[in-house]
């Protein structure tokens, strides 16, 4: 929440009470991948850039493209740093919180992707990742 000071809004003690301490750690270190990569201003330039756009439809395409980039990336720079077993647990929590069904007490119901084709691109890309050598991103 926020643009000038962004704020994670979680209860803490509800997930802890109901046992869902590593999905409260996926979706801390997730968040706060954004926040370090400053994903919020990206996704609020293009809001604005829309609305002054607003006839144009390709803005709406744009605003879509950049919303599922951050999140592609967001989940990359994830992934590369954890084991096997914790990209599993990753992508356990997107399925657990994109599930339509009732959560306990105080957990919030959020959900970590759009659509079903957002979330099976994304659990895809978990899955198949591989860590590209130094000399592809050279090239690149």
């Amino acid at each position: 929440m926020g643009i000038v000071h962004p704020t994670v809004v979680l209860q803490r003690f509800a997930y802890v009470k109901n046992a869902m301490e590593k999905e409260l750690n996926d979706i801390l270190r997730h968040e706060l991948t954004h926040y370090r990569r400053k994903d919020i201003f990206y996704k609020w330039f293009v809001v604005v850039a829309t609305s002054l756009h607003w006839f144009n439809l390709l803005m709406v395409c744009i605003r879509w493209e950049v919303g599922r980039a951050c999140e592609l990336s967001c989940d990359e720079a994830i992934i590369s740093s954890i084991s096997a077993a914790e990209k599993r647990q990753y992508g356990n929590t997107m399925l657990t919180f994109s599930a339509t069904k009732k959560y306990p007490a105080g957990i919030p119901a959020t959900t970590l992707s759009e659509g079903k084709a957002e979330l099976k691109e994304r659990l895809v890309s978990i899955m198949k990742y591989k860590k590209k050598s130094a000399w592809v991103i050279t090239l690149c």
